[in-house]
Formats: C-alpha cells, sequence, structure tokens
C-alpha cells in the first residue's frame, strides 16, 4: 500500500466519523423537543401501559395527585376508571411484593452461577 493510498484511507475514515458526529449532534438537537427534559418537575407520569393490539392499550396515568386508567388507541383516549386511595396503596404493596419476590428469585439464580462456577 502506497502513501498516497493510505492517506486517502485516513482522509476517508475521518470524513465518515465527521458525518456520524454530525448525524449524533443532529439527532440530539432536534430532539430535545420530543423528549422530557431531565430535572424539568412534570405533575403527569405514565406509571403503567399494558398493550392490548397493534395500536391500543390502557395505561396508569397519574396527574397531580390524581390516578386513572385511560385506554389509549390510534384514534381516541378515553378515561376508564379514577383509582381510588385504597386501590393505589394495594397496588404498591403488590408491587413491593412482587419486587422482593424478583429480587429472591435473582438471588438463587446468582447463587446458582456461582456455584456451578466453582466447581
Amino acid at each position: 500500500m502506497s502513501t498516497y493510498e493510505m492517506i486517502e484511507q485516513g482522509v476517508r475514515v475521518v470524513g465518515a466519523l465527521l458525518i456520524v458526529l454530525f448525524l449524533i449532534y443532529a439527532s440530539l438537537r432536534f430532539g430535545k423537543k420530543y423528549t422530557k427534559i431531565i430535572g424539568k418537575k412534570s405533575y403527569m407520569q405514565v406509571l403503567d401501559t399494558i398493550p392490548l393490539y397493534n395500536k391500543s392499550a390502557i395505561s396508569i396515568v397519574k396527574i397531580g395527585k390524581k390516578y386513572m386508567v385511560i385506554g389509549v388507541s390510534e384514534n381516541s383516549t378515553q378515561l376508564i376508571a379514577q383509582l381510588s386511595d385504597d386501590e393505589i396503596e394495594e397496588m404498591k404493596k403488590e408491587n413491593a411484593l412482587q419486587q422482593k419476590q424478583t429480587d429472591i428469585l435473582k438471588g438463587f439464580i446468582n447463587l446458582k452461577k456461582l456455584k456451578s462456577k466453582a466447581e
């Protein structure tokens, strides 16, 4: 490979790198308006979403201090129910229990992996 060919390859690599960096910059610059700004306080949160069909889902949304179950489809959004404080507390307890069970299961899996590596 001659010196000229090496320089040509180097210029191509640097050019490709510049194009990739520009695309990253452009996507971050123009994508800001579509993403939530970190640190910005929001009074509305989507807590959970379960897809039902291709373009429809059920979501639990927190708006202020109220929790609502909404149905979302391609053409509409409908309020299904507003959850009471008792229902929210029950869901939080179930979620905490599921998290504990998941942690215990992960601990057993990790322990089993460690034992198999030791053997």
